[in-house]
């Protein structure tokens, strides 16, 4: 298997091993994110990386601030 594939599926199986409730509790650490938070902001990374760098498409930010 390749090796994103095996990241993709453990991501999977943490979030259904967590179940709804605790995918989306905030652990008790100032600035701390939920699992559900880090899980979609590395597959909106991996999106991004693929179309920039593989594909050289530009994909704006949507974040205040980012260019």
């Amino acid at each position: 298997p390749h090796v994103g594939d095996i990241a993709w599926d453990g991501y999977a199986a943490i979030a259904q091993e967590l179940g709804e409730d605790l995918i989306n509790a905030r652990p008790d650490v100032v600035g701390a994110n939920t699992a559900y938070g880090v899980i979609a902001h590395v597959v909106g990374v991996a999106g991004r990386w693929a179309r920039t760098v593989n594909l050289g498409t530009v994909v704006s930010r949507d974040r205040i601030g980012s260019p």
